[in-house]
């Protein structure tokens, strides 16, 4: 459409369904673009050398004023009549500095610098770098490290989150990203960081949290004991089979406790609530027999704090049993739980899932979620936050709220001490 703009008239132009650009009747190509979000844009039209039409941006109302645009829209337009591609003569600045390190794209800097420093610094660098590369390069990776704007990011979080991703995921992502904009900043590759303000989602501090009730523990128990019966027997058949033939035997599990190493993790993680990275991470000299204490490494910790557990008499007996059986009591650096090389697990995918979902017949129930068990049977059995938050490793104690509303009895008797005595 076609308008005399004014003072006036810009400041009234209102947001459609669609966006619309309003061309000015005095000066040629000079327009306004208001977008569906109520922004307004003013812009110069023309035709370059090559008669290839253009769309050069002036500004954002509110940015400059009309009076402004309309100077700078005749100072630009003159230049056009006098043979000037206005566009390419403000791209060759940013053309020219993409060149210079600080305007590094997002892939860019990731390949040639953070990449290396992720691998000496970050606790799982490969899972860390994948996670990063997975959830922005598609986006990010050709954008220059100083252009990406809040405005993409929050635009990124919203197809996230329609897409099923819960809040606390998109904030550790966006997290990820601050990280890493952070260390340009560090290193001097960029001055000012483009997302500081960026406020993170918000999240529900007290989310339904998955634990098991005292049947579905009784049903895991059951299934991992008849899965442990069950390998022993196996193996039992195989020894028999190979001796009638004169074959070498492999060792008659029957005298362990736990034929390999699925139960000892689970029952380990339910009665210590270690996150799953710190259960794949410990090694013998974290356990204290005689004291009956495992202490997690502030190095494989998420908080970088060293904490330490109480063993209960089921731990202990777990523990010693496994370790002992495993023949490392005496390598203080063995892995407690390892694969048959010694190094340590990175899932235990396939056999959780074949325990959980078809012995036990438990539904909805992850590996994370035994760290929620630990948690709730202590607030069950009315221990305060404070000392579950110690013994979870928590950073702060807002976090170990969440399993509050578990035992409300504690509130209604709380609230039942106020009495009225008139």
């Amino acid at each position: 459409m076609k308008e005399k703009l004014t003072v006036t008239n810009v400041k009234n132009f209102h947001p459609k369904a669609e966006r619309y650009d309003v061309f000015d009747t005095d000066i040629s190509g000079f327009g306004l673009r208001v977008n569906t979000s109520g922004t307004k844009k003013f812009f110069l039209m023309y035709r370059n050398s090559e008669g290839k039409k253009i769309r050069y941006t002036i500004g954002r109302y509110g940015s400059i004023s009309f009076s402004q645009a309309k100077g700078i829209a005749q100072q630009m337009m003159a230049k056009v009549v006098q043979g000037f591609d206005i566009q390419a003569d403000k791209l060759q600045p940013r053309i020219e500095a993409r060149a210079r390190a600080d305007m590094l794209t997002l892939r860019q800097f990731i390949d040639l610098h953070y990449e290396a420093w992720c691998k000496q610094h970050r606790k799982n660098p490969l899972k860390a770098l994948r996670n990063i590369k997975s959830a922005f390069l598609p986006r990010f990776g050709d954008t220059v490290l100083e252009e990406i704007s809040i405005l993409e990011v929050e635009k990124w979080s919203t197809v996230r989150l329609a897409g099923g991703i819960k809040p606390s995921t998109v904030n550790r992502y966006i997290n990820d990203l601050k990280g890493i904009l952070g260390k340009a900043i560090e290193w001097k590759i960029i001055s000012l960081n483009p997302l500081k303000g960026l406020a993170a989602l918000k999240i529900d501090q007290s989310p339904n949290v998955r634990y098991l009730n005292i049947d579905e523990e009784k049903r895991l128990r059951n299934a991992m004991l008849e899965r442990d019966n069950e390998i022993k027997a196996a193996r039992a058949r195989t020894i028999k089979h190979r001796l009638v033939r004169a074959k070498s035997l492999l060792p008659d599990l029957s005298k362990f406790k736990y034929p390999d190493y699925l139960s000892p993790m689970i029952l380990t993680s339910i009665n210590t609530g270690l996150r799953r990275g710190e259960l794949f991470g410990l090694k013998v000299f974290q356990i204290n027999f005689e004291d009956k204490l495992l202490t997690v490494i502030g190095d494989n910790s998420k908080n970088g704090q060293t904490r330490y557990i109480p063993l209960n008499e089921e731990c202990f007996d777990v523990l010693r049993s496994w370790i002992k059986d495993t023949k490392n009591i005496n390598n203080k650096q063995a892995y407690v739980f390892s694969s048959e090389d010694g190094k340590p697990f990175d899932n235990v995918d396939k056999a959780w899932r074949t325990l959980v979902k078809g012995k036990a017949k438990i539904a909805d129930f992850r590996w994370h979620d035994m760290r929620h068990h630990f948690a709730s049977k202590l607030v069950l059995a009315g221990v305060d936050l404070y000392t579950i938050s110690s013994l979870l490793g928590h950073s702060d104690v807002e976090t170990t709220k969440r399993y509050a509303h578990i035992a409300p009895e504690h509130k209604a008797r709380a609230v039942n001490l106020l009495k009225w005595k008139g």
